[in-house]
């Protein structure tokens, strides 16, 4: 890759001395080597991360001695940026990657930097253009051109950290929020990939935003997590990121929008007893849904039967509310109670499920609270994470 001798000695001759995790670094560009992974390489080994890109190989080493690196690798930072697509062996290091990763072999967080992911993803602007130029002239390698396009699909709709082009946010900041990220993932270097995404813009660095509204299923040998939850609001926001993130980290999620259109509650209760964890999310307009209070009364029933674990989730509602059917919560319950008086069990089970489920230990998120919803849903997937690796301990 361009840029090896911009590199500084200094700090690259110490990184082989270094016993931590191993990290590997994809980029593309002399500028960029120059000023930003400049700065990130040194940040990354206080961490005493063991921090290999390609400048620091041999001169006259194939390329594949750079993929037996990232073999070795726990977390790879693949860092898009303009001048990224100019470079074959950047495209054939991102197919390596993106093979380890599925592999679940590898970590990956995607760094977008001063480029925006719709450009990435969609090949526009000039990063579309010079990857154009790159196959035209490669014109005789169709399948190395497949495999590049894949995985710059695949590793770009994962969640990322992103710094847009025109933010006030400096470099400094930046790199130290990727340093925090990182941080954070290698306490989980035994369990697979969980990346989120942060974007440093001119109003927040604390916001989630996906780079992409599609994230990648995963099989079904997977841990399966079923979100029951309320609102199109919600969907749209908080659910839509959490199951993401989930996603992200190789849990297999489900919940009723994956259902076809048409499908009747046999088919949603199939996928609850099949699943391994539910996720019960309280909110206010919890209790104005009939389809969502039959799928708590089911949760409930797989979780007396011991093949279930539930984790209720207080989001922006206090678990006393629910528990005690207080305001909003508990007046849409009673309004639906009473529409279906004539179903005098199919209500008796509801009730019973709210009585039972708020008072399993629990998250919740106050209203007025000062963390992220960012920030919750990291703390979420630890915690999934820790209960898995527990039910596994206990069988």
């Amino acid at each position: 890759m361009a840029g090896a001798s911009l590199i500084s000695s200094s700090w690259s001759s110490n990184v082989s001395s270094i016993s931590g995790p191993k990290v590997f670094i994809n980029f593309g560009g002399k500028q960029l080597c120059q000023n930003f992974v400049k700065c990130l390489v040194p940040a990354l080994m206080d961490l005493n991360l063991n921090v290999f890109i390609d400048e620091l190989e041999k001169r006259g080493k194939h390329i594949f001695s750079l993929f037996d690196r990232k073999s070795e690798s726990r977390i790879a930072l693949v860092i898009f940026a303009e001048g990224y697509t100019e470079s074959k062996y950047c495209l054939d290091e991102l197919v390596q990657i993106k093979e380890c990763m599925d592999q679940k072999n590898l970590r990956v967080i995607p760094i977008f930097y001063r480029i925006a992911p719709g450009v990435v993803q969609l090949l526009k602007g000039n990063f579309g253009d010079q990857f154009r130029d790159l196959i035209e002239r490669c014109h005789h390698q169709p399948e190395r051109h497949q495999k590049w396009i894949e995985a710059l699909a695949s590793v770009s709709q994962l969640f990322a950290l992103s710094l847009p082009k025109y933010s006030e946010k400096s470099d400094e900041d930046f790199i130290n929020l990727i340093i925090k990220e990182v941080g954070n993932m290698r306490s989980y270097t035994s369990v697979p990939a969980r990346t989120l995404t942060h974007t440093i813009h001119k109003a927040s660095n604390s916001s989630i935003v996906p780079a992409s509204s599609f994230v990648g299923r995963y099989l079904p040998k997977d841990p399966q997590i079923f979100i029951n939850f309320r609102g199109i609001k919600l969907r749209k926001n908080f659910i839509s990121f959490l199951a993401a993130a989930l996603r992200d980290a190789r849990f297999n999620v489900f919940m009723d929008e994956d259902e076809p259109l048409g499908s009747d509650l046999d088919n949603l209760f199939t996928r609850i007893n099949e699943s391994n964890i539910a996720l019960v999310i309280f909110s206010k307009d919890y209790t104005t849904s009939k389809w969502c209070l039959d799928e708590l009364a089911e949760i409930k029933k797989c979780k007396d039967q011991g093949h279930l674990r539930v984790i209720p989730i207080f989001y922006k509602i206090e678990p006393l509310v629910v528990k005690q059917l207080r305001g909003k919560f508990g007046d849409g319950f009673r309004d639906m109670k009473r529409n279906h008086q004539h179903e005098p069990e199919r209500t008796q089970e509801w009730k019973d499920a709210l009585v039972s489920i708020p008072l399993i230990k629990g998250m919740s998120l106050p209203e007025q609270s000062n963390m992220t919803d960012r920030d919750f849903i990291n703390s979420m997937v630890d915690d999934i994470h820790l209960l898995l690796e527990h039910m596994e301990s206990g069988r």
